[in-house]
């Protein structure tokens, strides 16, 4: 009877411990945790977990019953929080709250207010509060916790939080990419915020002036479409046997002639805070903060040409300073974010792309005929949990994974714009390039979140790109080059270069910024033994944990601080399965300890990882 009411009064405590350890062994069941496995170091964390419950049913005994109800609630509300937030971030990074992901949401707020409004506004939110009814139930105040308040439950209510903040003080010098309870995790990671600041960031920005180009030179349009986590992988033009962009193949099948599908493009960032900044400045994520912080963005060059410049994106802008890094100290004539354009937000960050696309064609629309101009287009319809529907639409096709349905919506997208130029006579001489920051995709084959993986179904990425006819006929040696470079391995890092040299036709100025540029035009001949490299934490990102990829020929060398070494010849190993890293030849393989070498952040990550 004494054991009974002794379980019974630690109740809350029991099974909020044992529910929150099973859910994290369900989670394995997804994806396997990136983090190494310690046997000591868990067990500490989960001694740590108990601690931390048994607190809270000690503490709140001695507290007035107002108190008690209140509390109770909030209780039940974090363990709510904890188990849904960590779900999804266990899906898609295969890992718990840590250190820079809480940085994250404090640096910018709203980003943990869109995260809820895209995940729980929906038949998921009935779900969340059938389960935040049951934790409250469960900690809500009895009449038997009132009646025990014993002098050495007070003793407890002191020793509980002590051995817990003791534990958890020894236990965050151990764990740096150690699996650890969901708890726990946070736990450690609100005392790595209150030790350190993990803020690296974007700021605003002072940079070089573009001098003047030859205007009456320039009559070409440039549109630029980056997408947002758009994959190669389960698209029709790139062997899958699948279409869900349809209209984006029939416009290839029938242009043929002027289009041009890359196959060997790479992003130089699995990250979008390190792949457009490098997108639209030309510097390689491996370069320095000052560098990046002082070139010139695509459109200072553009308007250096006396082009009209645009910048349109369904995406939220505020976090990571994206607004003041982009669009500072100058900006786009017109610059258009999801922070101010007056429709929802769907897609975590970002708004219905049908719907902000319309802005874009009607800003095309009214550009005066005599003036040309270099639009952008920034889209989010494909990033994680991936737009599913638009209002704009009376019909659309159901594919069999929720990706290919956003492609699908994408493929509307892009339609749009083709219709606005083709209605406003622009199509005849306008160059659209439509690329990805990063790959995502279905049916990975890797079980690498995105974030960590630099294999090639994240880092090669799809680039088109499109001339006019009349560009065709100017230029055929460019032409050349460009269907030569169709096999060649290119990056994101060649945008820069390859406007500039359309804008920059005569070579006459600039020539000092010029070389600055990381990437290789690609209306020139690209190197067939080129090196890319790729990375996702640098001078502005501090992320764990950190890889990076070398890609040149078919050769791929990938390294992470969970996976170790990995190098595939996609030549007879295209999906990257058989790792030669221990059986190549020692030149082979000191040509690729030399290129770590010889560069800062790889040389720090490979012998970090070592």
């Amino acid at each position: 009877m004494k054991k009974n009411l002794i379980l019974f009064l630690y109740f809350p405590s029991f099974v909020t411990f044992f529910v929150l350890i099973l859910a994290e062994w369900c989670f394995a069941f997804i994806r396997p945790s990136i983090h190494s496995f310690d046997w000591f170091i868990y067990g500490t964390g989960i001694i740590a977990s108990g601690l931390l419950w048994l607190s809270l049913g000690e503490i709140i005994r001695f507290l007035p019953i107002f108190i008690q109800k209140i509390f109770s609630g909030l209780i039940a509300l974090f363990i709510t929080l904890l188990l849904l937030v960590n779900y999804y971030l266990y899906k898609e990074f295969g890992q718990f709250v840590t250190p820079q992901m809480l940085q994250f949401i404090l640096d910018d707020p709203q980003y943990f207010l869109n995260y809820i409004q895209t995940y729980l506004l929906n038949l998921t939110g009935v779900f969340v509060l059938v389960i935040f009814a049951v934790w409250l139930w469960l900690w809500f105040p009895r009449m038997e916790l009132q009646k025990r308040k014993h002098s050495y439950r007070l003793l407890l209510a002191l020793i509980f939080p002590l051995l817990y903040l003791i534990v958890l003080n020894q236990l965050r010098l151990y764990t740096v990419e150690k699996k650890l309870p969901m708890d726990t995790s946070l736990a450690i990671a609100i005392k790595e915020i209150a030790r350190k600041n993990y803020s690296v960031s974007l700021h605003p920005t002072t940079r070089w002036k573009v001098e003047p180009l030859a205007k009456e030179k320039n009559k070409w349009n440039i549109v630029v479409i980056v997408n947002e986590s758009f994959g190669k992988k389960p698209l029709h033009c790139y062997g899958y046997k699948e279409n869900p962009m349809p209209f984006l193949q029939r416009w290839i099948e029938r242009e043929r002639e002027n289009f041009f599908v890359f196959h060997n493009a790479f992003s130089n960032s699995g990250a979008t805070q390190v792949s457009i900044p490098s997108l639209f400045t030309g510097v390689a994520p491996y370069e320095g903060s000052e560098k990046l912080h002082r070139m010139p963005m695509l459109w200072d060059w553009a308007a250096s040409a006396g082009m009209k410049t645009m910048f349109v994106t369904s995406q939220r802008f505020g976090w990571v300073n994206f607004h003041q890094f982009l669009f500072s100290p100058l900006q786009p004539e017109i610059h258009i974010t999801a922070e101010n354009i007056n429709t929802p937000i769907v897609n975590d960050l970002g708004q219905d792309d049908l719907l902000v696309v319309d802005t874009l064609c009607h800003l095309l629309r009214i550009v005066p005929p005599e003036k040309s101009f270099l639009a952008v287009y920034n889209s989010n319809v494909l990033h994680i949990p991936f737009q599913q529907t638009s209002t704009t639409l009376t019909t659309q096709q159901n594919f069999s994974t929720r990706y290919e349905n956003a492609l699908f919506l994408l493929d509307k997208v892009i339609e749009k714009i083709f219709t606005t130029l083709q209605e406003t006579h622009r199509l005849e001489n306008t160059i659209v390039i439509i690329t990805s920051d990063h790959g995502e995709g279905n049916n990975l084959l890797h079980a690498v979140p995105r974030l960590y993986s630099y294999y090639d179904e994240i880092m090669n990425i799809p680039f088109f790109m499109r001339v006019p006819p009349l560009w065709r006929e100017k230029y055929p040696e460019r032409m050349e080059n460009l269907r030569r470079n169709e096999a060649r391995n290119i990056c994101n890092l060649d945008i820069m270069p390859t406007v500039v040299d359309m804008l920059n036709e005569e070579g006459e100025s600039n020539q000092q910024l010029m070389q600055k540029l990381t990437g290789t035009s690609l209306l020139r001949n690209v190197d067939s033994e080129r090196i890319i490299l790729a990375l996702n934490t640098n001078d502005i990102r501090e992320w764990l944990p950190e890889g990076f990829g070398i890609y040149f020929g078919t050769k791929r060398f990938v390294f992470s601080d969970t996976e170790g070494s990995g190098y595939f010849d996609i030549a007879n190993d295209k999906d990257q399965f058989h790792n030669q890293w221990n059986t190549i030849s020692e030149a082979e393989k000191n040509f690729i300890l030399n290129i770590i070498a010889g560069n800062v952040q790889l040389k720090r990550i490979y012998g970090k990882g070592k």
